[in-house]
């Protein structure tokens, strides 16, 4: 008969857990709008939000360069999956490109800061990208370049 495993949680050797800081170069803004025919009628939607990118101080897989999308949603939330998250990593080569949702008023003091040429730095804990994708946890955005 095989041995059983002992119980406990299941930890993947895979998870592993990054902080890094990015340092803004540039910034541009975009804002999306449609209009679809639902049921209920004719819904119209828009997002608006930040394209940030810039380079972090220390590399991810050879990778530094990072483009960040931040967007402006009121239904922002942590995910309440296994890791809960504030968005994730969608693609690590040739960039680190990744997508966080803030609430409006966490959004507009990011545009405020980037708007005002004060946003220097972000630092962002995160998995580490497997097959390009990770989950990020925490971002800090700062008029300050940021310590490791």
């Amino acid at each position: 008969m095989p041995a059983k495993k002992p119980p406990g949680s299941k930890r993947s050797t895979k998870c592993e857990w990054l902080r890094r800081v990015g340092l803004v170069e540039s910034w541009g803004g975009y804002l999306y709008l449609s209009a679809d025919r639902e049921r209920t009628g004719v819904e119209r939607r828009s997002m608006h939000g930040l394209k940030l990118k810039g380079a972090l101080t220390d590399p991810v897989a050879g990778v530094s360069a990072f483009e960040l999308t931040v967007c402006s949603d009121p239904r922002a939330c942590a995910s309440s999956g296994d890791v809960p998250a504030i968005g994730s990593w969608l693609k690590a080569k040739p960039v680190l490109n990744g997508l966080v949702m803030l609430a409006e008023r966490e959004f507009d003091l990011v545009l405020a800061l980037a708007v005002g040429g004060k946003l220097a730095s972000i630092s962002v804990s995160f998995q580490k990208p497997h097959y390009g994708h990770g989950l990020i946890t925490r971002v800090d955005f700062s008029s300050e370049v940021l310590g490791e």
